[in-house]
């Protein structure tokens, strides 16, 4: 498994799955700096190589602005329960077809990560959970039109003083233009490579995870996550593709202040 830092550019594409879920949720008033380290485990293209990729932790949050890894933005609305969001992020999900070991694969084109503005919704509970949605669209047309809206659940649940679980469950939708960027065949692509011209509708996944944190001291925590992903027919039908779900995991600690 090779592994690569976050400027790395071909570091990004397999921890599109666990960074979605860091980048989906929203920490608490206050800010934390630290370093996380996360990897693909299952890859959903063929003969996929996963990436190890190493990436700075940063999260604040007031009654204005938010910044969450790979998200920041501005509140619309805040208040104990509900919060509304206007924000950029970066949308890490990308192929390099010279990392695949699948021959055809190879002769494909690259597919690029880009930019997205988001549009958020939260609602937290202390008791009841937290539910989000984020409504997300390429801004900078590396998609051609993509866009996706992702809803998700989780809660809180204490184990200990110093340690504390978070399931979670949710559903995730790609515009059909976002699907053949990531997973669609051109006619041209088809003729080099022998693969089956392919344009994938919109696509529906669900997916489930588990995050743990450790408390060490009043300012160090650890964490630690992983993502299972089962995925749409309109991306396990595409030629680029040989499963049926993709794993991402993620560890990190914090230092908060």
């Amino acid at each position: 498994m090779k592994k690569k830092t976050f400027i790395n550019k071909h570091g990004t594409r397999v921890l599109f799955l666990t960074l979605s879920c860091l980048c989906s949720s929203y920490a608490s008033a206050g800010a934390s700096v630290g370093l996380g380290g996360g990897f693909g485990h299952h890859s959903e293209y063929k003969d996929y190589d996963g990436d190890t990729q190493y990436f700075p932790l940063i999260n604040y949050e007031d009654n204005m602005f938010y910044f969450h890894v790979l998200s920041g933005g501005i509140f619309l609305l805040k208040d104990d329960y509900n919060a509304v969001t206007l924000g950029l992020s970066y949308f890490p999900k990308e192929f390099d077809a010279s990392d695949s070991s699948d021959v055809r694969l190879q002769l494909l084109d690259d597919r690029d990560s880009t930019g997205m503005i988001d549009i958020g919704y939260r609602y937290m509970d202390p008791v009841l959970g937290t539910i989000s949605t984020r409504i997300s669209a390429d801004f900078l047309d590396e998609t051609d039109g993509g866009w996706k809206i992702d809803m998700g659940y989780s809660k809180r649940l204490p184990v200990s003083e110093f340690f504390m679980l978070t399931p979670g469950f949710g559903v995730t939708w790609f515009n059909d233009d976002l699907n053949d960027h990531l997973y669609g065949v051109s006619s041209v692509e088809a003729s080099r490579s022998t693969l089956n011209e392919y344009h994938p509708d919109g696509s529906v996944s669900t997916y489930a995870e588990l995050s743990a944190d450790f408390i060490i001291s009043e300012s160090i925590s650890l964490s630690a996550s992983g993502r299972y992903t089962w995925l749409d027919s309109e991306v396990t039908n595409s030629p680029m593709v040989d499963s049926d779900h993709s794993v991402g995991a993620f560890v990190g600690i914090n230092v908060s202040f």
